[in-house]
């Protein structure tokens, strides 16, 4: 039976908590996304387990250089698509967008007897990229990290706390926008260490699936 969870909108942010939550999600959109569009997703217990609260943050508006300087959502500015060189993309912005999502993993915490453990961070695109920093880089020892359709930055320093925390990665063979390649050879780092979920899907775009979304669920359970 599902557990229909409590929705509040806080600013652009969207929240999902059900009557009992043991653990938290923080979702990441990515490029142009808002959280509107998990909404309806991620308020029952059929793609996310019911036992844990969602929280979907809204990437910041701001100008983005790929869309000829327009404001749109993104965690961080890209200068050329493909992700192929470190000088593509503005890291220094996902180290200012990092602050932001450390204040409200600390708040979390406090609801939860301040155990890091019971929360995940995920997203998709930008926000799989973000999230991998965020379980990775960062002091937090959290549940788990999933991936979706994302790359692991080459610049950033994995904190060797965090080097077997669980990680969920997903992504498309045919996906256009970080191809399959690239993203693959951006996991060599860490695709030997304990607890990594590869998982990759014929003739995916980048996108999300339903077969991507239920293996999500077995990650949470």
């Amino acid at each position: 039976m599902s557990n229909i969870k409590k929705y509040e909108k806080i600013g652009t942010d969207i929240i999902l908590t059900p009557e009992n939550f043991t653990k938290v999600l923080l979702w990441l959109p990515g490029v142009g996304d808002v959280p509107d569009s998990y909404k309806d997703m991620f308020s029952t217990d059929s793609i996310i387990p019911n036992d844990i609260k969602v929280i979907i943050l809204s990437p910041p508006i701001k100008p983005f250089t790929l869309s000829d300087g327009k404001s749109i959502t993104h965690w961080f500015d890209m200068y050329k698509a493909g992700f192929r060189n470190k000088a593509d993309y503005n890291f220094e912005d996902v180290i200012t967008n990092s602050n932001r999502i450390i204040k409200i993993i600390k708040n979390e915490a406090k609801k939860i007897k301040n155990d890091f453990s019971k929360i995940y961070i995920g997203g998709f695109s930008q926000g799989a990229c973000m999230a991998f920093y965020m379980g990775l880089a960062t002091c937090f020892k959290l549940g788990g990290v999933i991936a979706c359709s994302g790359f692991l930055f080459p610049q950033m320093e994995i904190n060797e706390d965090n080097k077997d925390v669980k990680i969920f990665i997903g992504h498309g063979t045919d996906d256009e926008v970080i191809g399959y390649n690239i993203a693959k050879n951006s996991f060599e780092r860490i695709l030997g260490n304990n607890n990594i979920i590869f998982k990759t899907y014929e003739h995916m775009g980048h996108t999300i699936d339903d077969l991507e979304f239920d293996e999500i669920k077995k990650f949470l359970s």
